[in-house]
């Protein structure tokens, strides 16, 4: 049994307490409470892997809340204020059977507290919100995000309700953190999660509307198979799952979808032509397109210098196969002189539960065949991938969603000569991971990921290394 004692200091203008809990606890007031000396609280169950509990206080021993499961919430509740011992047990055990003890919780005068339990089971720890409902300013509603997926990163939240115009909502905010609270307008929102600080959302969701004097907070979790989803925390206790957005565009009965990437070091950036205007513009080396919806029987692609006209073309892709209703990337790499193309036809349907589907793509000017080393935290590297050859893929692999550290053997002798660190990689990510040098030479790894891209600079390991000595491990 877990026993913790007092809370952890704030970590936001909220006064967000970290508390190390088994499952969330919290409590809320009713309509016909006392005005003086109570508290307000109400629990959520966040831990995707943990079985319903219980919320039992110690003195006086009595259970507040009964039967909470996987993002359940309880309404809120009156208690006196005061310092509290809470203990968490299965649904239906008692006291004696607690998982985890919580000692010294201070709950004051006229606040009101959520309290939720987040972590995988075997590493659970909790958050405890001191939630303001006073009544948001007219027409507005009060948003604040919480971050309590355990195999997610520090994040940047977006809004890119127009996707013309992106605005960063909230930066920097780690997991078991939350933001402050926002009081924004009353309306729909579209709303982006980036991962990796580059600016680009890896996942997108769409909220749902929101009418003015709403309070809510909103939950970054996974799911037991680690798929992250949204999850809206309204003050009756409600909750809604909003899952991602597909990263496919709707097709055409005759369009296929297709995005394009520039990996060819010397070359400048480009303009790439359909059948009669421009796919994309000014596309520079190591970036990359959306998916695209073209015409499948499209007869001639051309790949032009960025701002030329097309007679300038310096590569030229005619009759690609593509069929309506499939997805497609297009890779233009090679030296500038001898410029090639590659058609990869992407499997978008969704990996099996808890997995990541990777395909590597070695398209790296100057290295010969190569193999591809892949860990997890704790464990020995593996095999991955092996005998690649330039301008070469090969079939993708499902692989347990989590953190990874790559390894490149250049020479295909055993030993690695560069690696990378991919770190957590979450359930259903899709990812084409291309092989590449700079106009440097610096070898290092483009991850096309649910349509966007990521640079990893590999590093140079001097002497080789044997795979069991080298790669980085990831906690």
């Amino acid at each position: 049994m877990k026993r913790l004692k007092g809370l952890l200091p704030a970590i936001s203008a909220d006064k967000v307490l970290m508390v190390m809990l088994a499952l969330v606890l919290g409590l809320t007031a009713c309509p016909e409470c006392p005005a003086d000396e109570t508290a307000d609280i109400r629990a959520i169950h966040l831990s995707p892997d943990a079985p319903a509990v219980d919320v039992w206080t110690l003195e006086p021993e009595r259970r507040i809340f009964s039967d909470l499961s996987f993002t359940d919430s309880s309404t809120y509740r009156v208690v006196d204020e005061g310092t509290y011992t809470l203990e968490i047990t299965p649904s239906g055990a008692g006291i004696l059977d607690s998982v985890l003890t919580l000692e010294g919780l201070e709950f004051e005068e006229d606040n009101t507290y959520t309290a939720a339990v987040i972590g995988w089971l075997d590493n659970l720890t909790g958050i405890l919100l001191v939630d303001d409902v006073t009544t948001p300013p007219a027409d507005q509603i009060r948003v604040r995000i919480v971050h309590a997926a355990p195999d997610v990163g520090e994040v940047d939240v977006w809004n890119v309700t127009d996707p013309e115009d992106p605005q960063p909502l909230v930066e920097n905010v780690s997991f078991a953190e939350a933001s402050d609270n926002l009081n924004i307008d009353a309306g729909t929102y579209v709303v982006g999660i980036d991962v990796n600080g580059d600016e680009q959302p890896e996942l997108v969701f769409e909220l749902p509307q929101l009418t003015a004097g709403s309070i809510l907070n909103v939950f970054a979790l996974q799911d037991e198979t680690g798929e992250v989803f949204l999850l809206a925390h309204f003050l009756d206790g409600n909750t809604i799952r909003i899952n991602p957005r597909p990263i496919t565009p709707e097709l055409g009965e005759d369009e296929a979808g297709v995005r394009l990437v520039h990996l060819s070091p010397e070359a400048p950036p480009v303009d790439v032509w359909g059948p009669a205007v421009p796919l994309v513009t000014n596309l520079n080396f190591a970036e990359g397109t959306d998916y695209l919806a073209v015409p499948a029987d499209v007869e001639l692609v051309e790949v032009v210098p960025a701002g030329q006209e097309r007679e300038e073309a310096v590569l030229q892709i005619v009759d690609p196969p593509l069929m309506a209703g499939e997805f497609y990337t297009v890779v233009v790499f090679g030296e500038l002189e001898e410029l090639s193309v590659l058609l990869l036809q992407d499997d978008q349907t969704p990996p099996v539960a808890g997995a990541i589907r990777l395909r590597p793509v070695h398209v790296a000017v100057g290295v010969g065949e190569v193999d591809l080393w892949a860990a997890r935290p704790n464990q020995q590297p593996v095999l991955a991938f092996e005998n690649l050859a330039f301008g070469e893929t090969t079939d993708a692999l499902e692989l347990p969603s989590g953190s990874y550290s790559v390894g490149l053997d250049v020479g295909r002798d055993g030993l690695i000569e560069v690696t990378a660190d991919f770190g957590p990689i979450t359930a259903a990510t899709i990812a084409n991971i291309f092989a590449a040098v700079d106009e440097d030479g610096q070898v290092f790894f483009l991850v096309q990921e649910n349509g966007n891209y990521v640079r990893l600079d590999g590093s140079l390991e001097d002497p080789p290394q044997e795979p069991g000595n080298v790669l980085p491990i990831v906690e």
